[in-house]
């Protein structure tokens, strides 16, 4: 269908003394990516932040990561009530999502280092409808922003309460099967240190450091250079035999 351009509307967003703004045109098309999408931009991120508003997106579209046939049972429902499945979604964490665990030199911080945990999940832009509707299964807790320079989106949770909450109680219950399950484990263990203020004691952070060092890629070098006398801690036996729903 040929698209008939209808204008632009100009809005307007401030943060501190810039002003921002945003030309949203308005295509007469089935762009569904901003057809119904609102966002603010962050001014002098590395990302566009993008805020989930009153309105959902009509079109539920997804890539290839999905096969046709999971499409329509996804798909199923009306907007308003259109929720993933449970066991979908603990599907597609075990194959793209990342349990993190940052460690950043700071002096502002007691030990001269913050300590941080990260529930994220990376796909290519044209899955930012699965990403909106991730972010509803999990009561809209986190972001979702979108590269400037890569084709990329990212859904990502920081907030160690909404961690502690939502994301650790989630999949204890919908559990992964690969490899994952041995991050989800060790990242439970040092949000539970965190809780427990551990992270702004010597021993504390030690034992931090000892549990990152089995975790995803590991300790960096970088990181090696201050911390001398690490012992990674024994990672978890996946013991996973057979798929619980399939799904």
């Amino acid at each position: 269908m040929k698209e008939i351009e209808m204008g632009y509307r100009g809005t307007k967003s401030k943060f501190g003394s810039i002003t921002n703004f945003v030309k949203a045109q308005r295509v007469n098309g089935n762009y569904f990516l901003f057809r119904r999408l609102r966002y603010t931009l962050m001014g002098g991120e590395s990302s566009y932040q993008v805020k989930i508003l009153s309105k959902r997106l009509n079109n539920k579209q997804f890539s290839t990561l999905i096969s046709s046939t999971h499409q329509q049972d996804l798909i199923t429902g009306t907007q308003k009530n259109f929720k993933l499945n449970p066991w979908f979604v603990s599907g597609l964490i075990d194959a793209e999502g990342t349990f993190y665990i940052s460690i950043r030199k700071d002096n502002e911080y007691k030990l001269g280092w913050q300590i941080g945990a990260e529930f994220q999940i990376q796909l290519h832009k044209r899955d930012l409808n699965l990403l909106l509707e991730l972010q509803d299964f999990f009561s809209g807790i986190g972001s979702i922003s979108i590269g400037k320079t890569r084709q990329r989106v990212t859904y990502s949770v920081k907030s160690i309460k909404d961690i502690t909450n939502t994301i650790i109680p989630y999949f204890t219950k919908y559990t992964l099967l690969t490899q994952k399950a041995a991050d989800f484990a060790l990242f439970t263990k040092v949000v539970e240190l965190i809780n427990a203020k551990a992270h702004l004691t010597i021993e504390g952070l030690q034992n931090i450091i000892n549990i990152k060092a089995s975790l995803n890629l590991g300790i960096s070098e970088n990181l090696k250079s201050y911390f001398t006398n690490i012992i990674p801690v024994e990672r978890p036996l996946v013991k996973a035999t057979s798929i619980p729903n399939p799904n």
